[in-house]
């Protein structure tokens, strides 16, 4: 549950970000900082999705998966599903 909460904040934040909609000060902060306090991994800095899978870019560069992949689309190399945020090897 806790998960999928993150993920959800996440993806305001996407929204948000790229719609430079206005917030009261301070929401967007402490919006970040619950999904930063939640991962405790780096920030991610974008992130995009496809009909059923999403990828996500993080401050250190590395780039993260998550959904459907019948036709290898997270860049696994393999058509595994994950339902789990995972590192994508370069």
């Amino acid at each position: 549950m806790k998960r999928g909460f993150v993920l959800l904040l996440f993806i305001i934040l996407s929204i948000i970000s790229s719609c430079d909609l206005l917030l009261p000060p301070g929401v967007y902060e402490k919006i970040n900082n619950i999904v930063q306090e939640s991962t405790k991994q780096k920030l991610f800095i974008s992130i995009t999705s496809g009909g059923d899978y999403s990828l996500a870019l993080k401050e250190d560069g590395s780039l993260w998966a998550t959904g459907g992949n019948t036709s290898g689309q997270l860049g696994m190399g393999d058509i595994y599903d994950r339902k789990t945020w995972t590192k994508v090897s370069p």
